[in-house]
């Protein structure tokens, strides 16, 4: 995919997003550069495991910014051990701290949602509040956006597919016209 460039992302993941946009928009006409501030693991997917800004989309001169936004508290149990109490997380101001700390117990999004629904075979999860993507922009005069804009999936590579495919109706909105070769901007 010539008009794509990926920065920050792994060659397999690479080929995945390729796949899960053009499924959906057919090719990309224009060129567009996704950076991701933060590497995508295998198999972690879900804003759960991310915290903050997680992917950046350049294209007319205009920057999507993708986060994982919200605070997530919960509770590990093992129900090997009388239910357990074995990791209590308060992830607070987007940091991606549940993430980092349910590692250890919990390695895929399989996992993760088999432990929220209380039937993964050795943990269960008591989770109050939640993570999810939302997206914002700069246009190229370098103002910012706040659009509130909670992306319809869980999945990282769906959630920016969700970007191309109502990116040029969010750019009309904003006064930005298709094919904007305006200057680079930074976020």
């Amino acid at each position: 995919m010539e008009n794509l460039t990926c920065k920050g992302l792994s060659a397999a993941h690479r080929r995945m997003l390729i796949k899960c946009i053009t499924e959906e928009i057919g090719s990309i006409p224009e060129p567009v550069e996704i950076e991701f501030m933060e590497p995508i693991r295998r198999k972690q997917y879900s804003s759960l495991w991310y915290g903050g800004q997680i992917a950046a989309i350049r294209v007319h001169g205009c920057v999507f910014e993708v986060h994982a936004l919200g605070d997530v508290y919960a509770w590990l149990y093992d129900k090997s051990d009388r239910d357990r109490e074995l990791l209590y997380v308060k992830d607070k101001n987007n940091s991606g701290r549940f993430g980092s700390d349910i590692q250890p117990y919990l390695k895929t999004d399989r996992a993760l949602v088999a432990a929220i629904c209380r039937k993964h075979n050795r943990y269960w999860i008591d989770m109050e509040h939640n993570n999810w993507w939302e997206c914002s922009v700069y246009t190229p005069d370098g103002v910012f956006h706040d659009l509130m804009w909670v992306l319809d999936s869980d999945h990282i590579f769906a959630g920016i597919r969700e970007v191309f495919c109502h990116m040029d109706a969010v750019l009309k909105d904003l006064g930005v016209p298709a094919g904007n070769e305006g200057s680079e901007v930074s976020s």
